[in-house]
């Protein structure tokens, strides 16, 4: 769903390939990693080809429109702030960016991790609860919290 979301959006700005799906190894999971690539048919700013992809079905869900309203009538909207966004660096004619789906906020003394789990027709809820967890406990490792 996310690849096909991307390759959709990003067509009406140019040519898409999408490379092969690899799985990448991370200490306590694995991430999918899909290379996708645009080559623009014209120019356009960054600012517009963030807002042709953002949010992805990866993180607004999908269809984008049903599951953004869906999202954002849940009890934890209000509180939930920011939950990821599109993350790169552009150098002249070259773009890179992923999809951060997982993040940090500060609220006073506290921290905040958030992360999202890919539930779709068919998911385990239990098994989609340890995702999360061990989402959130690379996190804690890399920052040194346990």
């Amino acid at each position: 769903l996310v690849i096909a979301d991307i390759v959709t959006r990003l067509r009406s700005a140019g040519e898409v390939s999408v490379g092969s799906t690899q799985e990448r190894k991370l200490p306590s999971l694995k991430h999918l990693f899909t290379p996708i690539q645009l080559k623009l048919a014209a120019e356009i700013s960054p600012e517009n080809l963030i807002s042709l992809l953002h949010p992805t079905a990866a993180l607004g869900g999908f269809p984008r429109e049903a599951a953004w309203k869906w999202l954002h009538e849940q009890p934890e909207a209000k509180v939930r702030e920011r939950f990821g966004a599109p993350f790169g660096y552009l150098k002249k004619d070259v773009a890179f960016m992923i999809v951060a789906i997982r993040n940090l906020q500060f609220h006073s003394q506290k921290i905040w991790l958030g992360s999202g789990c890919g539930v779709v027709k068919g998911s385990v809820p239990e098994l989609e609860w340890e995702e999360l967890q061990l989402k959130r406990d690379s996190v804690r490792q890399q920052l040194g919290l346990g």
